[in-house]
């Protein structure tokens, strides 16, 4: 017991203490919650590992590390090939469980990865790269301090839950729609293959309640920018007479044919793998492809189709890009109001998807040189995207006329 012994008190919020069967468990003390059985933490974490085995996962993720002792249960329990990523927000804990278990299989096996994240937004980023048929398991702890008032873990586990479901909901239907579509896709013309080389800025459109807000100057100045609109976007946009140049399509689901139902035939549309096969069969003629045979393609990561739309944007023009109606995290939880799918019918703030959106679209502004040219967020409340300059709606008029005037203005048409 010196290891317990000489951890003991180390750290403010945990205190080691022995279990019933002599393995050492972990007290929380602004709760007073136990991280590991008080009796036997060995037999708890094999039970829970059993209980959430899956028999075709080959990774399972974990939210809460604390110990190991259920990292190293799912190891047993899932086989020699399996692999376990644990996500753990507190570093206290990581250095503890290692200290305390210096030459257990938690602290040196090769097939548990340990992934230090230290906020929600790092969590969300984390979870887009989880594969879709990896097994995801919420250490009991974890969820139980959760609840707690005393502590900030409860964002962390809703962006797991939120990515949970939504990997349960959508990732056969993705899988679906990628076999029905590969053969369409083969045949498209790559979306990376196309230059702006008209000189003009342009707008990226998205469903955001903010777009109410802007659509009256998008109207009146249609004319002078190219127009890069999610699939949300079109109904409101064409409702008030505004036609994108491009549409892009990532949704999977069956409604995305209502939202591009009254398409014009001079919009042209980046699709991917993912969306629904209505679409490319209705739209074929028009239609990009968003990713190459070989995998590399539009970056797609964050759940909405404002990153792709953003990202092509980027890839194509060299010039100013403005970001209308991209509000992500709406005090009434509402981001795609204007859109005929996605409205929340209970009011929340900052849902989980928001939050992986968001991630997503500032890990691809990270990412690109943006040195010789501004993306503008255009909103009138809340946080504007890292990377961006904030754009009030009223502002709007002003900044897409000096924008275009500072532009040499060309008469050709993109280059294909």
């Amino acid at each position: 017991m010196s290891d317990v012994a000489q951890w003991k008190n180390r750290f403010a919020e945990f205190t080691v203490v022995p279990s019933r069967s002599g393995a050492p468990t972990v007290v929380h003390v602004p709760t007073g919650m136990l991280i590991h059985s008080r009796m036997n933490p060995v037999a708890e974490a094999y039970e829970i590992a059993e209980a959430n085995r899956l028999s075709d996962a080959s990774v399972t993720v974990l939210l809460g590390g604390g110990l190991g002792y259920l990292a190293e249960s799912i190891l047993d329990v899932q086989g020699a090939d399996h692999t376990v990523i644990v996500i753990e927000p507190d570093v206290d804990l990581i250095a503890l469980s290692h200290s305390v278990r210096s030459r257990s299989v938690y602290a040196s096996s090769p097939r548990i990865m340990m992934k230090r994240v230290l906020s929600p937004q790092e969590m969300a980023e984390k979870c887009s790269d989880i594969p879709g048929t990896a097994n995801m398991i919420i250490a009991p702890y974890f969820e139980s301090l959760a609840s707690s008032k005393q502590n900030v873990l409860s964002g962390f586990l809703r962006i797991l839950r939120s990515e949970r479901a939504s990997k349960v909901v959508y990732d056969p239907l993705v899988l679906r729609n990628a076999e029905m579509n590969k053969t369409c896709l083969i045949l498209l013309p790559s979306a990376l293959d196309v230059r702006q080389d008209n000189g003009k800025p342009v707008l990226v459109v998205g469903a955001g309640p903010s777009l109410d807000l802007c659509v009256q100057t998008i109207r009146e100045l249609r004319d002078r920018f190219v127009v890069i609109a999610a699939s949300g976007a079109v109904p409101p946009l064409q409702a008030r007479g505004v036609e994108p140049d491009w549409v892009i399509a990532l949704e999977g689901r069956e409604i995305i044919n209502r939202d591009l139902s009254a398409l014009s035939p001079a919009t042209r549309m980046v699709a991917f793998p993912s969306v629904h096969p209505g679409v490319l069969s209705a739209h074929m003629q028009h239609t990009f492809a968003g990713v190459r045979s070989d995998g590399s393609g539009l970056e797609t990561r964050g759940g909405s189709s404002l990153v792709p739309a953003l990202d092509f944007a980027l890839h194509i023009a060299s010039t100013d890009i403005a970001l209308i109606g991209a509000d992500l995290s709406a005090g009434n939880g509402i981001y795609a109001q204007n859109a005929n799918r996605d409205a929340a019918v209970e009011p929340m703030v900052d849902p989980p998807k928001y939050l992986a959106m968001r991630t997503g679209l500032e890990r691809l502004l990270g990412g690109r040189n943006l040195s010789n040219r501004k993306v503008f967020h255009v909103l009138d409340k809340g946080a504007v995207l890292s990377g961006t300059e904030r754009l009030l709606p009223q502002h709007l008029d002003q900044i897409l006329n000096r924008m275009a005037e500072s532009e040499a203005l060309s008469e050709r048409e993109p280059s294909y």
